[in-house]
């Protein structure tokens, strides 16, 4: 019969096996899910588009993802269209390995998008082209269901007469921001978050004008979030030359 002490010591051991195996699998599956993620951006979009890095956690039941980066059309003046300092979801952990990825809340943090005009062209009408919900094609990409969406800290940014606008939101909540019972394309995820941002920190009237084919997906998910036509938490102006 074995003693006490080689019992709890045998027990350790495996206790650190396991701690071993559980960092392991995390790392793999963190860098599985990072080039998942990159895979599904580059060809979800015509312009540049990724993420740094994203965690999978398999205890809580979380995707978290930092430094989503979408590129603008050539001939903008901003580098990038949108950038995203964090985001995550609470997701339910056996739809990671369906094709429909069920999500109970998303969560963004520090939401930057920059709409332009410049020679005719809309750089959110080129990077969301019209039909573009009707004919996205991403391959091996997965579906999104979600039923919370909560945005903190967006910044926007919208050409008017004389220089550009700013606009910010410091929190906006949305639910079934995709419509009851919806799933949705990684790209048309990311568009019902500009959509659902800009009318709430700019009005309609700036969404329709500036955010064009947003508005499709928007219409297709149902009633729109809190805020109605009013602008935002914050709107103020700057000028050409006077620095941004």
């Amino acid at each position: 019969m074995r003693k006490p002490k080689e019992i709890l010591r045998a027990g350790a051991g495996i206790l650190a096996l396991l701690a071993v195996a559980i960092f392991l699998l995390g790392r793999y599956l963190d860098r599985a899910a990072t080039l998942a993620a990159n895979e599904w951006l580059s060809s979800a979009f015509t312009v540049p588009a990724g993420v740094e890095k994203v965690r999978v956690r398999l205890m809580s039941g979380k995707l978290e993802a930092t430094g989503l980066r979408i590129a603008n059309p050539n001939g903008f003046a901003h580098k990038e269209f949108l950038t995203l300092k964090k985001g995550e979801m609470d997701v339910r952990i056996a739809s990671l390995w369906s094709g429909e990825i069920v999500a109970e809340s998303l969560r963004g943090e520090g939401l930057i998008v920059r709409l332009e005009k410049t020679d005719g062209r809309q750089n959110a009408r080129e990077i969301f082209p019209a039909g573009s919900r009707k004919d996205a094609k991403e391959p091996g990409g997965k579906r999104f269901r979600i039923r919370r969406m909560v945005l903190r800290n967006a910044l926007l940014t919208f050409p008017v007469a004389g220089g550009e606008q700013v606009a910010t939101v410091e929190r906006l909540e949305v639910e079934e921001p995709l419509g009851k019972g919806r799933s949705a394309l990684l790209r048309e995820v990311i568009a019902q978050v500009i959509a659902r941002s800009v009318r709430e920190g700019a009005g309609q009237s700036v969404e329709r004008a500036y955010a064009g084919s947003l508005s499709a997906v928007r219409d297709a998910a149902g009633r729109p979030g809190r805020g109605g036509d009013s602008a935002g938490d914050g709107i103020k102006r700057i000028f050409k030359g006077s620095g941004r």
